[in-house]
């Protein structure tokens, strides 16, 4: 609108200026001369106002090819008051790495001496090597600082882990991975009075994309729940999902 209204005022303009120098005497040379610039003028205006609505056609485009990203509902269902204490949530995640990567040796990640070495019933057992621990009694000793008896006895049920000549050994065994897990989020909640808590693992998935091969996320969320009571040395946890 804005553009129209000073092309009209060009328009008048030169036509003012025709008039007066046709007044004048200046005859058509001067005419011509006028109403060829007045020409040029509205097809310059003429062409900045197609460019202008191009313009905005291109950025509507844009504008409607991009989606918003819809936020995604996690419910999380929690038995105790969220953690609002930066130092005692940072202390509760620090006990909950450490349990999880006592929980990886069962997993195909313990600690061995490749050099003492024992086959049993086409398996390979190596000597463990985590300072403190020789026997089994020990390893019991050590994992009730993160894990209660029943967890322990659960996961000692196998034969991943076997004593020889007073050593301990673990299976050789290698373990595999989630490969659609994108990333894992925690909260906290922890109930001082009770000594007792719980941590939920937020597990965000992604899937991959067919041509580029690129990740995105699907919107998928899985929320596990790993409860814990707080001891002297710490969080001692009654369940513990696996997170690969």
């Amino acid at each position: 609108m804005v553009r129209k209204q000073i092309t009209l005022h060009k328009r008048l303009l030169c036509a003012f200026v025709v008039s007066t120098m046709l007044l004048a005497g200046c005859g058509k040379d001067v005419r011509e001369s006028v109403e060829s610039v007045q020409t040029e003028s509205f097809v310059e205006e003429e062409a900045k106002e197609v460019v202008s609505k191009e313009e905005s056609s291109v950025e509507a485009s844009t504008e409607t090819d991009v989606e918003e990203e819809t936020p995604v509902e996690i419910n999380i269902e929690a038995h105790y008051p969220p953690v609002e204490d930066s130092a005692l949530r940072d202390k509760i995640l620090a006990d909950y790495a450490d349990a999880y990567g006592y929980w990886m040796w069962f997993a195909g990640a313990a600690p061995m001496n490749s050099d003492y070495v024992k086959e049993e019933e086409n398996c390979n057992y190596y000597a463990f090597d985590y300072p403190g621990i020789t026997t089994m009694d020990e390893l019991k000793k050590f994992l009730k600082t993160r894990f209660t008896d029943e967890i322990i006895e659960s996961k000692l049920e196998g034969d991943f882990f076997r004593e020889y000549d007073g050593r301990l050994y673990v299976m050789d065994a290698a373990r595999g991975s989630n490969i659609f897990i994108d990333h894992v989020d925690y909260e906290v909640y922890y109930d001082v009075e009770k000594s007792e808590g719980e941590i939920a693992a937020l597990i965000y998935r992604h899937d991959f994309d067919d041509k580029t091969g690129e990740t995105y996320l699907t919107g998928e969320v899985d929320v596990e729940y790993i409860r814990f009571n707080m001891e002297d040395d710490g969080a001692v946890f009654s369940t513990f999902p696996t997170i690969w």
